[in-house]
Order: structure tokens, then C-alpha cells, then sequence
């Protein structure tokens, strides 16, 4: 029923049950008690409206955010508490659910509507409307103060202040000077490897034409005599021999290939 909004449903169990203690205590003479049961529903004729809207607002948590409305929960308890303190009658469990209902009409749009005539209809949202008049009608400063207190959070995010990045502390508390350093070396390091991206990114810059690096030229093989007469005891002419060998770069046994090949 209050799938998604778990602020809502913890909301709900805790007034239910601490209402229920309050009915018990409601009459007691003791001024602790008297205490502790005005800040909780007084009776059913409040009970069931606050259960009813409570099923329908949880909608407003799904909307805003678990964590947005726990904080406004908590300055509307501490706002109304602090006139509670002050010896107005409010009671906070009206005065809280009252306060969901500027974003509930604003942001919770009706799924089923009920067509009456031609040009008038009627949605569901009506049967929360007439649930809320009953509470106003019963506790009128409680739900008028909740519904002031949600104008005047309908835009809040839930942050008390927001912090420049000149305020923000970077360096971890207690840090050691071996830690710090650390830390500086990291942040060097990627900087420097951000750069590098950079650069790997941009491209090389062309700076005229490249030079295409030629290998060095290695120098003209001379045979030796005892290569050359080895061949020439075949029978091969001395002057192909030396050719052959040259070719060849002094492998006797290629040059006699070529030899025999007559290359």
C-alpha cells in the first residue's frame, strides 16, 4: 500500500501506535500524561481522516524524495513543537500531514475521474479534499499551520546551506605530512596524465614534410683467395668466381648455385 515511501509508512506506524497509548493516557490527571496525548490524535474523528491522507500523500514522497521530505518532516516537528512550547494548541500529526498538501495539489495529478455530465467530472483527489475539510473543520490552527509551513518549503531541497568549492576542506583532518604529500603526487600525476591525453588527442604538429630515415649502405664484399681458388679448382673462370662471391657475400655454397645456375 506504501510501496516506495518508507518516511510515510514509518510515519503512520509511529503516530498510529503512539495515538493508541494516548487514548489510554488522554485521561489521566497526571500533567506528564495530559502532556504527551495533545501532541497526538485525540480520537477517531481525527484518526481516520490521518489515515486516509496519509495512504494518499505518500505519493508526495515518490515525487520528491525520500530524503527532501524527511527533512522538511524535521523542521515542520521542530516549527510546530516550538509553538506547541509555547502554549498554542497544535496538534503534530495535522499539522505535519497538512503540510504535504501544497505538493500533492501541485504535483500528484488524478488517474481516475468519474464523469457526472458532459462538461463536469470528478477524480479521486476529491475524496482527499473532503477527508482534509473534515480536519480543518476539527482542527483548524493545526492544519492551517501545516499548510503555511508547506508553501513556505514547496521549493526547499532539503539543504540547509550549500558550500563554495573555496569552503570545502580537501585535506583529510589528522592527515600526516607523508599522507599530504601523497596526495599531491597523485594529483601531479593526473594532471600530467590528463595532459598527455590532451596532446595524444590534438595530434602530432606537422613540421614539414617527413624524412624517411634510409637504412646505411653496407660496404661492397671482397673475397678472399682461398674462396676464390676453391671455386676455381671446379673449373669456374676466376673472374665469374669473384663476381659470384661478391654476390653472394662470401657463402661459397651460394656462389657455386650461381655458378652452376649461370646467373
Amino acid at each position: 500500500m506504501l510501496e516506495g515511501a518508507p518516511v510515510t509508512k514509518s510515519i503512520l506506524i509511529a503516530i498510529g501506535l503512539s495515538s493508541l497509548v494516548g487514548f489510554q493516557l488522554g485521561n489521566n490527571k497526571e500533567r506528564l500524561l495530559g502532556i504527551f496525548s495533545n501532541l497526538l490524535l485525540k480520537g477517531s474523528h481525527e484518526f481516520v481522516p490521518f489515515g486516509y491522507l496519509t495512504y494518499k500523500y505518500a505519493s508526495v514522497e515518490r515525487i520528491i524524495g525520500s530524503e527532501k521530505l524527511l527533512a522538511r518532516n524535521i523542521i515542520t516537528s521542530a516549527v510546530i513543537i516550538s509553538l506547541w512550547s509555547l502554549g498554542l494548541g497544535f496538534t503534530l500529526p495535522i499539522a505535519l500531514m497538512a503540510s504535504y498538501t501544497p505538493v500533492f495539489i501541485a504535483y500528484c495529478s488524478p488517474k481516475r475521474k468519474l464523469h457526472i455530465f458532459s462538461k463536469f467530472s470528478l477524480s479521486e483527489k476529491c475524496m482527499t479534499y473532503m477527508f482534509l475539510a473534515s480536519l480543518v473543520q476539527g482542527n483548524p490552527k493545526s492544519t492551517t499551520l501545516g499548510f503555511v509551513i508547506g508553501l513556505v518549503l514547496f521549493n526547499w531541497d532539503g539543504r540547509i546551506r550549500s558550500f563554495s568549492d573555496s569552503e570545502l576542506v580537501k585535506d583529510p583532518i589528522g592527515a600526516t605530512l607523508q599522507i599530504q604529500q601523497k596526495i599531491k603526487m597523485d594529483e601531479e600525476e593526473q594532471r600530467l596524465i590528463h595532459a598527455q591525453m590532451a596532446r595524444f588527442r590534438a595530434g602530432p604538429t606537422p613540421q614539414g614534410r617527413p624524412q624517411v630515415r634510409r637504412p646505411p649502405q653496407q660496404p661492397q664484399y671482397v673475397p678472399e683467395q682461398a674462396e676464390i681458388e676453391s671455386l676455381v679448382v671446379m673449373g669456374f673462370p676466376e673472374d665469374r668466381v669473384k663476381t659470384a662471391l661478391i654476390n653472394a657475400r662470401g657463402d661459397v655454397s651460394r656462389a657455386a648455385e650461381i655458378l652452376i645456375q649461370g646467373i
